[in-house]
């Protein structure tokens, strides 16, 4: 079992070494420079998660409408829509490696629909 965390270690480094986690980093701390943005971005961002990860919330066609005006105009800054962009890309690289791990030890997800 120890060699399994080990694995889980190397697999953690080799995430912190990959270009999508250096440049979420990079763009996170330029954010946070300016703490004003950042909280306005998390606001975003919190709102976008929570739509995303909970199949309870319903967006309504006004709600989403809101949600993407506040995306175009956070989207007008550059740091902003780099940062964005970034999390995107890091967020996809832990998704497909959490598929091939589930896929790989044949995990039954079936009851997930």
């Amino acid at each position: 079992m120890e060699d399994i965390y080990q694995k889980a270690d190397a697999l953690v480094m080799a995430i912190r070494e990959s270009d999508e986690y250096k440049d979420y980093h990079k763009y996170l701390a330029l954010i946070k420079q300016n703490e004003e943005l950042y909280n306005h971005v998390n606001e975003f961002r919190k709102r976008h998660f929570a739509i995303q990860n909970n199949e309870s919330v319903r967006m309504g066609y006004a709600e989403y409408e809101e949600l993407a005006e506040l995306s175009r105009e956070l989207r007008k800054n550059d740091l902003v829509s780099a940062f964005l962009d970034a999390e995107i890309g890091l967020g996809r690289l832990v998704q497909e490696v959490h598929q091939k791990l589930m896929t790989g030890i044949e995990f039954d997800g079936d009851f997930l629909g």
